[in-house]
């Protein structure tokens, strides 16, 4: 039975009767007594079931109408034939046939009709709405085995008219739901097409006819079953939610109001759950529609009743000029090309730094303006104080303590002039810009700290100010940061600062005339506050105050009473030791509702809470600025024009501005599970905030179902959202922990299981979700039954130590590194080896992989054949000649003997090195191919350059700095070099081939060391390549490798660079032309020597992952080199 809140009673158990197998279930009122009955299709019994309802969650026997040889499995309600006696219409099952029941006042049916849909048809689902608006009831079915929708339109002798719509060949049709997607008054249909991956739409024209069918992609390996409609994204326009049972996956298709729809989402229900049906409602009156669905194989009902807009950002950083120290960014439109622009006050380089958007939400370099020696810009606004209809810029110079303003031109350009001086120590810290005097004019609010006063710059209108000092009547307040509105809803304008000293907040009610006469203290109780913004909240129409608290780490809520009074504070942690230092308001989610951003310093990251209409907030969500950064503000603007608020940061840590670009993709926070099997038998609990939103939450070891079971967002004395966590079957799971065991700031789950003798870990994604388990073996018949974390061997990480019962011992797990990989040493039988490069491949034709690396010192290369388990044969080495010094390895079929052959660059000889195989794990001796003198070939690459089937290879000479072409004779050998001359000093170290322009022909990417770049040769298909295309990679970057995907699934090849003196992992976005866009930065660290970058799919989640090796032993804690790991 349902609760208020959206959760429920335990369930009531009604039996439909012995081999019922009841198949479909609706509720309605069939005897008229204004409670609530339930019907059940009964496909085991072939029949229809009713339990009429006693009002009180009680009900009668059930009622049996039979329906002779048909199997029923769906139905739906509606009064046919206006009796006021609500009807069935029945699918029954290998009949090709529906059947209408007609209702009588008891509560039983009778059959009336029935319509065969023909042929081999298998009608599956139908629905009930009145299609063509002549107050009938008319019904509508799919057709699964002949892939039509059937539209039965009732006629005036209670007589249905079948039209039917091909759904296209070989859909499937699986389920249908009704609504109006294009709002024009107009019914319209979805449907779920199983065999084609899609759901289907057919809008329709108000008459009982339909337009031609468009389909919208549920995801090319889905199998979508069961649709239903409802509004998720927000009020007004119809969404569809469809489930993948095949795949346990539900998939939201975000509605846009004109009868199309887009995928926003899809997400997992549950490994081998089976969702087998859904329903749509608002549980919690929120009115919101939520969703309940049945999860077969689990045996529970899951509900989901929070739909949520989540950000998902883009991120470009932007130089602001090393040691600038950038303190605060504004956003305007400064050079009148309708797109906002960005200025940042650089307090360190005595500058302000204008950077101008593109257009598209990329930025120029940034422009300089220099403010004067030792000025130190600190805080800048903008308006147009000249009242020529272009941005000016109002900034603080605090070494000076000036006031200065930058009027502007219209395009980009600015003069410069001071509106205050003096050489008394004067204290500014903020400035705030309004129209304090109401006479049409911008002036200037300016809170001395020192003096206990503001000055008050009133605006002429042209630039030019007349300064009056207004002192406070507040003993002992000195006013640090300021902001102004009206507050108390009289039209005028007043002005709301914060104490440097603790003291509370200040309100200064305006009388229009530039005096502020009532003045208002509010207690902050010892916080003290670094940033202020005013809006409306709680949707009330009075504006509201929010500060940051960078010494609690929290940010503050005074919620106006509505007379200008502010009594209900509310505090909101950011994270602990965070230091906000700025907070800025906007709508970000489409909601409609104030969102709050705030960057914090210390945590280098930004926390962003969304806004409800009572003025609280929820599920904060964190986004890093960047390691060290040291974010001092933040700034809302729209800044590529697709009517959705970015923001944009001022980082003083890394001298820098970072742009995010926001997008939102939008889920169901996770729903509440209500069992309906048997009893769980939870062994075992655990407490931690598992979602970040400040809340404890549970996590339950359940014995009896081999789970975990989560339980989030305790609100009224319920968990709102629950979610469940799938152990290894009969495993029994004594004992569950949490703590954060990768370091990445959100707690994880272990739990030990105790008849497969395993540790599982679940790492915690910081939304209450987690990824797929890790599993770790304990000894045989070791049966843990305890476990516990600490930091044992004080190198910063959890450690986890597990107690069993069967061996009496404790296992202890030092230090895990997520991913984890078992670790295989192989030692190298030669002293002070130097392996340069590792390929693997089969050698030996016995499926299972070997390796081959190369040794530089001892000029070899050498060969593991592979055991299959991970171990490997006792090497065997090959001389690639005396000082040759290999490096690059290809491993290919150069003569097209079916044996995997070898390629090796070696350096210090100039040669390409070719090792033929003979298919049993050896080869012969090494055939050279010169590169030139001193031209230290260093990279290698394969693959058909001319169309001949033939395979010829490319290689980086870095000391000659060409890149030369080598093409087969189509006898395993190769032609002379053609050589491509690059410009000397850059450096080829890394080469690559791929089709980067979607033409079909390959072509050559080079990374270039000395050069800062990335160069593509694009090929002719004939062995031969066009002039190169040059992609920047930065200033004394050192690109050292190159990895080629398509990272963000646009069908155009990208480019991930790893830079050695940089430090950072770069992307290059292809467009699939062989145009880029700028580099993306994706990972940075200062202690880093990056020497090689691969792309593949490490964790199986379809999704490509970057693998790097970092050469510096800071990072590793080992004199070796050591693996990253990046989620792209």
């Amino acid at each position: 039975m349902g609760l208020e809140n959206g959760s429920f009673n335990d369930q009531i158990l009604i039996s439909t009767g012995f081999q019922s197998r009841p198949y479909y279930v609706a509720v309605d009122d069939f005897n008229n007594d204004s409670h609530a009955d339930i019907v059940v299709a009964n496909y085991g019994i072939n029949s229809i079931g009713v339990f009429l309802g006693y009002g009180n969650g009680n009900f009668t026997n059930k009622i049996i109408t039979s329906l002779g040889s048909s199997h029923p499995i769906a139905l739906a309600i509606g009064d046919f034939n206006k009796d006021n006696q609500l009807d069935l219409v029945v699918v029954n099952n290998g009949t090709s046939t529906i059947a209408i029941l007609y209702g009588l006042t008891d509560g039983t049916f009778q059959i009336k009709t029935s319509y065969d849909m023909g042929y081999d048809s298998s009608p599956h689902s139908l629905a009930v709405a009145d299609i063509n608006d002549d107050k009938k009831l008319d019904i509508v079915i799919v057709n699964s085995g002949t892939s039509e929708l059937a539209v039965l339109l009732a006629s005036n002798n209670e007589i249905f008219v079948i039209h039917k719509y091909s759904i296209g060949k070989y859909s499937y049709p699986f389920s249908i739901a009704i609504g109006n997607f294009n709002s024009d008054d107009y019914l319209d249909i979805a449907v779920a097409n199983s065999g084609t991956s899609n759901v289907g739409i057919f809008l329709g024209y108000g008459n009982g006819s339909f337009m031609t069918i468009k389909t919208y992609s549920t995801g090319s390996d889905s199998y979508p079953d069961y649709v239903i409609v409802g509004y998720f994204n927000n009020k007004i326009n119809l969404d569809i939610i469809v489930i993948d049972s095949t795949n346990y996956r539900l998939i939201v298709l975000k509605g846009y109001g004109n009868g199309s729809f887009s995928m926003v989402r899809t997400r997992r229900i549950g490994a081998n759950s089976h969702p087998s049906s859904i329903a749509v409602g608002d549980f919690d009156n929120d009115g919101d529609s939520d969703i309940a669905i049945t999860v077969r194989d689990v045996h529970v009902v899951e509900v989901f009743t929070q739909y949520f807009n989540y950000p998902v950002v883009d991120e470009t950083v932007y130089s602001t000029r090393e040691g600038s120290k950038p303190h605060f960014s504004t956003v305007g439109d400064f050079n009148n090309d309708g797109h906002l622009d960005v200025v940042v006050a650089n307090y360190e380089s005595n500058s302000i730094g204008l950077f101008i958007n593109l257009g598209n939400g990329t930025f120029r370099n940034q422009e300089e303006y220099y403010v004067g020696v030792y000025s130190t810009p600190s805080f800048l606004v903008t308006g147009d104080f000249n009242e020529d209809q272009y941005l000016d810029i109002v900034l603080i110079l605090y070494n000076n303590s000036k006031i200065a303003i930058l009027l502007g031109y219209g395009n980009g350009n600015f003069s410069y002039k001071e509106i205050y001086s003096t050489d008394e120590n004067f204290h500014f810290y903020s400035i705030a810009v309004g129209d304090i005097n109401n006479d049409g004019h911008l002036d200037v609010i300016a809170p001395d700290v020192k003096n206990g006063s503001f000055n008050i710059f009133i605006g002429y209108g042209n630039g030019t100010f007349k300064n009056i000092i207004l002192i406070l009547t507040i003993i002992d307040f000195y006013p640090y940061v300021v902001q102004c509105g009206d507050l108390n809803n009289d039209k005028i304008l007043d002005i709301v600062t914060s104490d440097s000293f603790d003291h509370g907040i200040a309100i200064l009610f305006g009388d229009g005339n530039g005096f502020f006469q009532n003045q208002l203290v509010t207690s902050t109780k010892g916080s003290h506050s670094s940033s202020i913004a005013v809006g409306n909240l709680n949707s009330d129409n009075w504006l509201d105050i929010i500060y940051v608290d960078e010494f609690s780490a929290y940010v503050v809520i005074l919620l106006n009473s509505g007379n200008g009074t502010f009594e209900n504070v509310t505090h909101y942690l950011t994270v602990q030791g965070s230091q906000p230092h700025s907070v800025a308001l906007g709508y970000l989610n489409d909601d409609n509702l104030l969102d709050i951003v705030i960057a914090n310093t210390l945590d280098d990251s930004i926390n962003i809470l969304f806004g409800n209409e009572n003025g609280k907030f929820r599920r904060r969500t964190r986004i890093s600025t960047g390691f060290e950064s040291r974010p001092k503000s933040v700034v809302i603007g729209d800044f590529n024009n697709d009517n959705k608020q970015d923001f944009v940061v001022a980082n003083k840590g890394n001298d820098s501005i970072v742009i995010f670009l926001v997008h939102y993709e939008a889920d169901f926070i996770n729903g509440n599970y209500f069992v309906t099997g048997t009893s769980l038998h939870p062994s075992s609990v655990a407490v931690g905030d598992l979602n970040n939103d400040g809340v404890s939450d549970i996590a339950a070891a359940n014995l009896a179902t081999n789970t975990v079971e989560i339980f989030l967002d305790y609100n009224k004395e319920n968990f709102i959202s629950s979610s469940i966590l799938q152990l290894n079957p009969y495993s029994l799971p004594p004992y569950i922990i949490v703590a954060d065991f990768n370091k990445d700031s959100s707690l994880d789950i272990a739990v030990v299981t105790y008849y497969d003798h395993c540790l599982n870990v679940f790492l915690g994604l910081g939304n209450g979700s987690f990824g797929e388990k890790l599993v770790y073996l304990l000894p045989s018949e070791s049966f843990p039954a305890a476990v516990a974390s600490g930091n044992f061997n004080e190198d910063g990480r959890m450690d986890i130590v597990v107690g069993s019962d069967g061996t009496n011992d404790i296992s202890v797990f030092l230090s895990f590194d997520y991913l984890t990989f078992s670790t295989h040493v192989i030692y190298i039988d030669y002293l002070n080896a130097v392996l340069n490069y590792i390929a693997t491949g089969d050698f030996n034709n016995d499926h299972i992989l070997d390796l081959i690396v190369s040794n530089s010192v001892a000029n070899t290369i050498i060969v593991f054949l592979g055991y299959g388990n991970g171990s490997f044969i006792e090497q065997i080495s090959y001389s690639t000649g005396k000082g040759s010094s290999p490096h690059s390895l290809m491993v290919d079929d150069f003569n097209n003997d079916n044996n995997l052959d070898i390629l090796v660059t070696n350096r210090d000889t100039d040669s390409v090195g070719l090792f033929l195989g003979y298919g049993n794990g050896s080869f012969q001796s090494q055939i050279s191919y010169p590169t030139g003198d001193l031209s230290w070939p260093i990279s290698v690459a394969s693959d058909d350059f001319n169309s001949d089937t033939l395979l010829d290879f490319v290689v980086a000479n870095s000391g000659s700095n060409i890149i030369g072409v080598f093409l087969q004779n189509g006898d395993g050998t190769f032609q002379e070099q053609i050589k491509y001359r690059m410009i000397n000093g850059t450096n080829p170290v890394w080469i690559s081939v791929n089709d980067m322009n979607n033409d079909e022909i390959l072509d050559i990417i080079v990374a270039y060391f000395r050069g800062d770049n990335v160069g593509i040769l694009l090929g002719y298909g004939n062995g031969t390549f066009g002039n190169q295309i040059i992609l920047p990679t930065g200033q004394n970057s050192g690109p050292i490798s190159i990895a080629i995907a398509d990272f963000n699934n646009n069908n155009g090849m990208d480019i991930a660079v790893a830079n050695y003196f940089s430090k950072n992992i770069f992307i290059f976005f292809g467009y699939g032309n062989g145009t880029f866009s700028l580099q993306t930065m994706i990972f940075e660290t200062p202690y880093s020597s990056l020497v090689a970058i691969v792309v593949t799919d490490i964790i199986n989640d379809t999704i490509l992952d970057i693998l790097i090796v970092d050469a510096d032993e800071k990072n590793s804690g080992i004199e070796s080199e050591q693996l990253k790991f990046l989620s792209v």
